[in-house]
This record gives structure tokens, C-alpha cells and sequence, in this order.
């Protein structure tokens, strides 16, 4: 089996994560990160055991969410950047969690798809469409509040535990001998997510669709199915009690649709605008015409392979398929509050990439004759449209957030006002030779006002790095 091309667009897409992480101009810090930090070191960078504990110190939304698990990886960031930053130049997104994120996420990824699969071109396609995706760029690329990136990571970690036992049911082993602390493990796994976001309720939803097969080959169904809602149970009790007993809340918020928005926005016409929205982003530039078009050209190709398909991958198709649109129809049901089109280059919606990479996966993977040299041209055209669909969307976003982090600053006042020209390139040398002279603050206050405005999380950060006892 001939992977070597594959195995070349990977080593491409590696390049091309590089360059955009070291391309100071593509990441960026979102504005409500200052006032966070300044909140989070309050009381020192130093580390101490309670900051690697689930806290129910709400210091990072507005409103009180159960979102434990990233309010305490949050904090974990912010004293890591610190700390870090004393001995290295620093980096606008640079956080532990990127373990996760960008290690850890596509290497469970592949193994993932290639346990459903059994197919190695299926994994390498699925893994470089999911690195070039805006799920995957959005997790390394931003610093903020990490619940999302991490949501898909749980994600993905959902899919490999399930992958595993689904081949433990294809071997028709009992359930109890292995199955059953990996079944376990799943569980644990999705009751963690619910405490990072919210969206990992659309991930709860669709990995059903992909292995139903663990509820059909086993028996005592019944058990699965109760222990499958045992999470989702557990979660709502807790959130019962925090509502009745302290201030977090949970259903106040969805009945008032203050998670998302607002009722208000509710309607077919903002569904409808998420729903194409998501799907062009990963499918055509969106500065070329004819996004209607690609959309159902993809449409009528991906019908054709599949009756092309042999009766396995027929299956596996269909339920990539469907739980790719579940969780694409969840999504657009929650985004649309935001009264349509929310930023696509941003966390919103990266859950989808996960879903999303894996039916195109199976359909490129079909290699019969020219059939194969259309789908290693049209893998090729996939991965040129999300790089530039990736930078099509933040440079916007960046200039959005620096007019929101303006607005602030003015509220605020004083010696927070955001100083810095408005137009202008970051790079790491600037960072450099600031992060070398960070003791002297004529150097740094001189050097604020030269540098962009995006570079406000370099002055913000540096400042904790000169204050004693931090």
C-alpha cells in the first residue's frame, strides 16, 4: 500500500502548523485575558497544590458556569506562562494544555480512525484535514479560556476508549473480561468534558451514532444504556444541587438562553446561516464564489463513491455520516442565539472539525484507478481551502478583538488605557528584544507606545514577570 504521498502532505501540514505558530501575527490573546490574569495572580504565580484541584472559584466568565475543569486548566496556564516566561521569550498562545491540543489530540486521533477504519490512508487523510482544520488551529492559536480546545480533545479521547471497544466487540471477547474498564473509563471521561463546556454535550450526542454496535454485540443491553446515561445523570444532579445551594447555575441559564445568547435570536434563518457557515469553512476559501456549488458538488461525489464502496465501508461511511450531522445540527441549534455567523476561526464550533474530517476521510480513501489520483487532488485542494479559510478568518477577528480590548481599556482608564500603534507586524525578534530588556521600564514604556496594539498581552505578561514574590 503506497502511503508515501500521504505521509508527504503530512510532514506539509506540520510545516504549516509550525509557521503559524511562530507567525506572531496569527495568534493572538483574546480580550478578556488581562483582566483574567490580573484576577487569576492576585495572590501570587507562585504554584500551589489547590491550583491543580477543580475549584469552584468562579473568577473568568461574567456569569456563574460549571465549568470547573477549565477554570482550574485555566489557571494552570496563566501561572505556566508566567513562570515560563522567566526563562524563555514569550509566546502570545504558549500553555500547558497544548499537550493536549496539539500533541496529544492527533496522535489519539489517528489511532482512532484507524481502529474504525482498518484502513492506514483513512487515518493519515483524517488527521491531516482535522491539523488544518479551524478545531484544531483554533486550540493553538488563541489564549483564552481553555474549554473548548480541551472539550475536543476529550473528544477525540472518547472516540479512541470507544474505538478500542469497539474492536473488542468485533473479536466477540466478553465484555466484562477488558470491556468493561474501558467502558468505564469512557464514562469517567464524559463526565469530566461536562465540567470543562458545554459543547461536550453535542460530543455525548453523536458518539452513538459511530459505535451502536457496543450496545448490539453485548449482552445485558440494558446496563450499557443505563451506564451511557450514567454521566449525563450524575451532571444534572450536581447541577441541581449547585443551583438550589451556591451560585453556579445551569438550567437558569439554558431557560433564560443566556449560554448562548438570547431566545430572541432564535429562528430558522440564523440556524440555517451556522449550518452552511461551518460547512464552508472546511470545504472552499471563502473568498472565491461558488461555496453553493462545492457544497453540492461534495455532495453528489460522496453518493457516487458510496456505491462504490464494499459493504463495510458502506457501513462505517453512513455512521460517520450521521453522527457528523448530528453534531452539526446540535451545533447550529445552540449557535444560532448568537444571532448567526458566530466567528467560525475562533473555538466556536471546533468540536464539528472532529466529526466533520472523518466521512471525507473514508470517502478520499477509495483507491481504485483514477478514483484515487481525483481523491489525493481533491485531499490537496481541502488542505489548501482551510489554510486559507484560517487566515481569511483571524486577521478580522484580531483586528475585532483589539477594538473590543479598546473599548475596555477605556472603561477602565488610567494606567490601563491600550496604548500601541494600530496598524503594524508583531515578530519574534520585537518580543525578543523587548522580553531581554524587561527590567527596564523606561525601555518597555518607551517600546509600548512604538509597537502594535496587539501586542498588548506581551506589556500585560511582563509586567508579573518584574513584580517581586511572582
Amino acid at each position: 500500500m503506497d502511503i508515501k504521498f500521504y505521509k508527504v502532505i503530512f510532514l506539509i501540514v506540520i510545516g504549516y502548523v509550525i509557521f503559524v505558530i511562530f507567525n506572531y501575527d496569527m495568534n493572538w490573546v483574546h480580550n478578556e485575558t488581562p483582566s483574567q490574569i490580573r484576577v487569576a495572580l492576585k495572590d501570587g504565580a507562585s504554584f500551589r497544590w489547590a491550583d491543580f484541584l477543580p475549584t469552584t472559584d468562579n473568577i473568568f466568565d461574567d456569569f456563574e458556569r460549571i465549568r470547573f475543569v477549565s477554570y482550574t486548566l485555566y489557571r494552570i496556564n496563566i501561572k505556566f506562562r508566567i513562570w515560563v516566561f522567566n526563562y524563555i521569550p514569550p509566546h502570545p498562545t504558549f500553555v500547558l494544555t497544548w499537550i493536549f491540543t496539539l500533541i496529544l489530540g492527533p496522535i489519539l486521533f489517528f489511532k482512532f480512525v484507524y481502529n474504525y477504519t482498518s484502513q492506514r490512508i483513512s487515518a493519515w487523510v483524517a488527521v491531516i484535514l482535522y491539523m488544518m482544520s479551524q478545531g484544531f488551529l483554533s486550540g493553538i492559536t488563541v489564549f483564552h479560556h481553555p474549554a473548548k480546545p480541551m472539550t475536543t480533545f476529550f473528544a477525540i479521547l472518547c472516540l479512541y476508549i470507544s474505538s478500542k471497544i469497539n474492536l473488542l466487540a468485533g473479536k466477540g471477547e466478553r465484555f466484562f473480561n477488558k470491556g468493561v474498564f474501558l467502558y468505564a473509563a469512557l464514562l469517567v471521561v464524559f463526565f469530566v468534558s461536562f465540567l470543562t463546556d458545554e459543547s461536550a454535550f453535542i460530543v455525548y450526542i453523536s458518539l452513538p451514532f459511530l459505535f451502536f454496535d457496543i450496545f448490539k454485540r453485548y449482552n445485558n443491553k440494558k446496563l450499557l444504556y443505563a451506564a451511557y446515561l450514567a454521566p449525563l445523570l450524575l451532571f444534572i444532579i450536581l447541577a441541581a444541587i449547585l443551583e438550589a445551594w451556591t451560585r453556579f447555575y445551569f438550567f437558569d441559564y439554558i431557560i433564560n438562553g443566556a449560554f448562548c445568547g438570547s431566545w430572541k435570536y432564535c429562528s430558522f434563518d440564523n440556524f440555517y446561516r451556522n449550518f452552511q457557515g461551518l460547512i464552508d469553512a472546511h470545504l472552499v476559501p471563502f473568498y472565491l464564489k461558488g461555496i453553493n456549488a462545492t457544497i453540492v458538488f461534495s455532495l453528489i461525489y460522496a453518493i457516487y463513491m458510496y456505491f462504490r464502496f464494499s459493504q463495510d465501508t458502506k457501513q462505517n461511511f453512513l455512521r460517520a455520516l450521521a453522527a457528523s450531522l448530528a453534531c452539526l445540527l446540535v451545533y447550529s441549534f445552540g449557535a444560532q442565539f448568537h444571532g448567526g455567523e458566530p466567528p467560525m476561526g475562533t473555538v466556536y464550533g471546533s468540536v464539528f472539525s472532529v466529526f466533520f474530517v472523518l466521512p471525507v476521510a473514508i470517502a478520499l480513501s477509495f483507491r481504485h484507478k483514477f478514483f484515487d489520483i481525483i481523491n489525493r487532488l481533491i485531499l490537496m485542494c481541502l488542505v489548501v481551502a482551510c489554510s486559507q479559510n484560517y487566515i481569511h478568518l483571524t486577521y478580522p477577528l484580531i483586528h475585532g478583538n483589539i477594538e473590543d480590548l479598546q473599548r475596555i481599556m477605556k472603561e477602565i482608564g488610567g494606567s490601563e488605557e491600550l496604548q500601541g500603534s494600530e496598524q503594524g507586524r508583531l515578530t519574534f525578534p520585537m518580543v525578543l528584544k523587548v522580553w531581554k530588556n524587561r527590567d527596564d521600564e523606561d525601555f518597555i514604556s518607551r517600546m509600548q507606545k512604538e509597537y502594535p496594539r496587539k501586542s498588548f498581552w506581551l506589556f500585560n505578561e511582563l509586567k508579573y514577570l518584574r513584580k517581586k514574590g511572582h
